[in-house]
């Protein structure tokens, strides 16, 4: 996709045009498996404190994590099977900024409705699966916090999650907003501005929001901050 920006002529092979969908499918649905994961490691933080370090232990995190990206991979390669292995007769001009599988659909000269179903039952596994996780740990966090009777508890609380409620609330609300509005006729921009949310800004927030739970990253910031703030008064 970088290269295609730098070139007159922007083209891409069938081939190459299966892999970046594979990579970037497989990219995405691994994020919805993972913030399914952080969500229950939130979970067990507030609700079991203290056998925190007995639940969540280095073998338990490393199934997780290839539990993610085998879950991951799995949709990703049952969705590329089902988009690519249409009929595509041309013109095969892509209105997108790179292979995203609705604007391929497009394309299509045959009757896409049986890898349409496929892919749809693959995101709703994983995505909406993910979702569902993801709901039912917070609403056993909140009972968790609901039990907590200080105040000074409930703000450690809700600084346990703030980041990662930040993240799934930028995370799904770009991505259903691309995949689950496309009968509206301002859809192609829409979404081609959409996607450069989820696909480059968001992950390029992420590690900012993450970072700023850290104390000394916060230290340095409110330096920044105040030190920018003086700068007009010192010239």
């Amino acid at each position: 996709m970088l290269s295609d920006f730098l070139k007159a002529e922007k083209t891409i092979s069938f081939i190459a045009c299966a892999t970046q969908n594979f990579v970037f499918a497989w990219m995405g649905a691994s994020e919805c498996c993972l913030l399914a994961v952080m969500a229950y490691d939130r979970y067990v933080a507030i609700g079991s404190p203290l056998q925190y370090s007995a639940i969540m232990v280095p073998s338990l995190c490393w199934r997780m994590v290839a539990g993610v990206y085998g879950s991951g991979f799995f949709s990703s390669f049952v969705q590329t099977v089902a988009c690519f292995n249409l009929y595509y007769c041309g013109p095969n001009i892509i209105h997108h900024f790179f292979c995203d599988m609705p604007q391929i659909f497009s394309l299509s000269c045959s009757d896409p409705f049986i890898s349409q179903l496929v892919i749809f039952l693959a995101a709703v596994f994983v995505g909406f699966g993910s979702f569902l996780v993801i709901l039912l740990s917070y609403v056993f966090i909140a009972v968790s916090i609901l039990k907590v009777a200080s105040f000074k508890g409930c703000v450690k609380a809700f600084k346990t999650c703030g980041s990662h409620l930040a993240t799934v609330t930028l995370f799904y609300g770009t991505v259903l907003s691309v995949y689950m509005q496309r009968s509206s006729q301002h859809s192609t921009k829409q979404d081609k501005v959409l996607s450069v949310v989820y696909t480059i800004i968001i992950p390029m927030v992420n590690p900012l929001i993450y970072s700023l739970r850290n104390t000394e990253i916060k230290g340095a910031l409110k330096r920044v901050i105040k030190k920018a703030a003086h700068l007009p008064q010192n010239a």
